[in-house]
């Protein structure tokens, strides 16, 4: 399955490595698959297993919430800068 951003598709793998925040080696080696194997999945060219989606699904999960915190401790230390 693919997404539209900007008129190119992506995979949803391409979609979740990208939120997951893994250069295309990372994930491979996270994984225990090949480069090149990523790289079909990135592009579309290999169908990605759902049991590799769920597994990449939880990485990004897992990013985008530790993303979250450390833009509300920024945010948290802005607001009291401002305050004083």
């Amino acid at each position: 399955m693919s997404r539209e951003d900007n008129g190119k598709d992506k995979t949803d793998f391409h979609v979740l490595l990208e939120a997951a925040l893994l250069t295309q080696r990372e994930a491979a080696d996270l994984l225990g698959v090949a480069h090149d194997t990523v790289r079909g999945w990135v592009k579309g060219r290999r169908e990605c297993p759902d049991g590799v989606l769920k597994e990449l699904l939880g990485v990004a999960q897992k990013s985008l919430r530790d993303q979250a915190n450390e833009v509300e401790e920024i945010a948290s230390r802005v607001s009291r800068n401002d305050s004083g």
